[in-house]
């Protein structure tokens, strides 16, 4: 069954215009899925209680076969819409996350100190863990090798830890999914967003599997 409605929140400092989301807009028409990527308020100044009320806005009232997607700090409003929302999949791409590593790494990627705590703040509201594994029937991680801001190990280890159900997939050299590295569009996140959830097949933790897989193979 395909969604009902695609709700595709776009990143800090970018807008529906930028990157992939025209093109992912368009496609999703053309399958005659409802989506609607809005323009988040303050996207250079970000405030996560102005993003969820803008995103909770655009959701439909019967959100259990809706995808959310995020791209960098929007994945982290979409978790955060997860703890109170029914949802069919979260599909996060690069995801922001409140890691020691990622608090070192993005002070010097902001313009300002005010940039820094507003970022800072956005991911530091503690998550309903078991909220959001009650809510949404798969979460889906795409992470990229050489993305300058987002250390693929660090995400991974992060849902590891709280979300062993998730799917992850890595993806070869593909920065932070931006038009930079060629994602003007993304077949593969399209994909992603329709496929169907198989409540059958969970991911078994790591430590379960009786042959561990290479880390940089795409699969």
């Amino acid at each position: 069954e395909k969604p009902n409605f695609v709700l595709d929140l776009h990143a800090w400092g970018s807008s529906p215009q930028d990157h992939f989301h025209p093109w992912i807009h368009s496609e999703l028409t053309k399958q005659e899925i409802p989506c609607v990527t809005p323009s988040l308020p303050d996207a250079d100044y970000p405030v996560l209680e102005k993003w969820l009320k803008t995103a909770e806005e655009h959701l439909v009232k019967n959100s259990s076969n809706t995808v959310v997607v995020g791209r960098s700090l929007s994945c982290w409003a979409a978790l955060k819409l997860a703890e109170k929302q029914q949802l069919h999949k979260l599909v996060l791409i690069a995801p922001t996350l409140p890691t020691s590593i990622w608090y070192k790494n993005i002070k010097k990627y902001c313009e300002s100190d005010r940039q820094y705590e507003l970022v800072r703040d956005f991911v530091g509201s503690g998550l309903n863990f078991k909220k959001v594994k009650e809510n949404v029937d798969e979460i889906v991680v795409m992470l990229s090798t050489n993305d300058p801001y987002i250390d693929m190990g660090d995400a991974e280890q992060f849902f590891a830890d709280h979300f062993q159900e998730a799917r992850v997939v890595r993806i070869r050299d593909a920065g932070h999914f931006d038009t930079k590295h060629g994602y003007k569009e993304f077949p593969t996140f399209l994909e992603e967003i329709v496929r169907p959830v198989r409540l059958d097949l969970r991911q078994l933790p790591e430590s379960d599997l009786q042959v561990l897989l290479p880390d940089d193979v795409d699969f």
